[in-house]
């Protein structure tokens, strides 16, 4: 069965579901639509694996755009015929190249890919009572009626890790958290799903030192949700700290991310940014 879980601001939805349940049909269709600049992205990837969860995730993502309607997007239109219009920026964020249309975020790790809409500034998200064979499973996200500039997810499958391996993503008190906490694997890989959703959404890529996004628990506003600011320097650079005493309130963006139900076994998280 379908399983929806509404939040207070229900303008934003996720969703997850196995790769092994994507039907070779829904793969051929989405194939059929996405334009070559996906295809090649997709191609490019070494394993087969790899490839198939690439396609999984965006079948998932017409599913999603489906199952949501829109009420400002293109009338008539199947999710999987909006798939062409999908586009990347230079530092790799999806995009649609469509007036008023949703912000979205990919993500797939093991067996599952996950995927967040967000609708667009003065538009509503009705849901759609869609099954799609108890395979899909999808929650509602508070939406924040801030001016949003990019979301973001990021699903990660809990397994053992040292946290000495990752020095470079987190800070020393980041660090010295994780080693404090009854489970230090699972809470690394909590961790690493909120600065890889922030990254996400704040749409930097590898341009972001991931040790600037500061998740240590007094961070966070409850055990699930959380924010962390970063700041944008002259130069371009960002960091975790205004450039200077004075600094502009123009140049700070304010993340705020959540941990979702996820997989049994898997850390969700979702965030959005929104620039001050």
């Amino acid at each position: 069965m379908l399983t929806i879980v509404r939040g207070p601001w229900p303008n934003s939805t996720a969703a997850f579901m196995t790769v092994s349940n994507v039907s070779e049909q829904w793969e051929q269709t989405a194939s059929a639509h996405l334009p070559p600049s996906e295809i090649e992205t997709i191609a490019r990837k070494i394993r087969s694996e790899d490839r198939r969860r690439g396609i999984a995730a965006r079948v998932l993502l017409a599913l999603l755009l489906d199952k949501v309607e829109f009420s400002r997007i293109r009338e008539g239109e199947s999710g999987f015929e909006m798939l062409r219009f999908m586009r990347k920026t230079r530092e790799g964020r999806p995009f649609f190249n469509l007036i008023h249309a949703p912000l979205f975020s990919l993500s797939h790790c093991d067996d599952y890919v996950a995927c967040v809409l967000l609708a667009p500034r003065g538009s509503t998200a009705v849901s759609r009572e869609y099954a799609y064979g108890g395979c899909l499973q999808m929650m509602a996200l508070p939406y924040c009626e801030k001016n949003i500039s990019g979301i973001g997810i990021d699903i990660e499958k809990i397994r053992p890790l040292q946290a000495e391996d990752y020095r470079a993503a987190f800070s020393r008190e980041e660090l010295r958290e994780i080693g404090e906490s009854t489970d230090s694997s699972s809470e690394l890989i909590r961790r690493w799903t909120v600065k890889e959703a922030t990254t996400k959404a704040l749409g930097l890529g590898f341009l972001l030192d991931p040790s600037h996004l500061d998740t240590r628990c007094g961070r966070k506003l409850t055990s699930d949700v959380g924010t962390i600011e970063i700041w944008k320097t002259e130069n371009g650079t960002w960091g975790d700290v205004p450039p200077c005493k004075d600094a502009p309130e123009a140049g700070r963006t304010v993340i705020e991310w959540q941990h979702l139900p996820g997989p049994e076994g898997y850390w969700l998280t979702a965030a959005v940014a929104a620039p001050l």
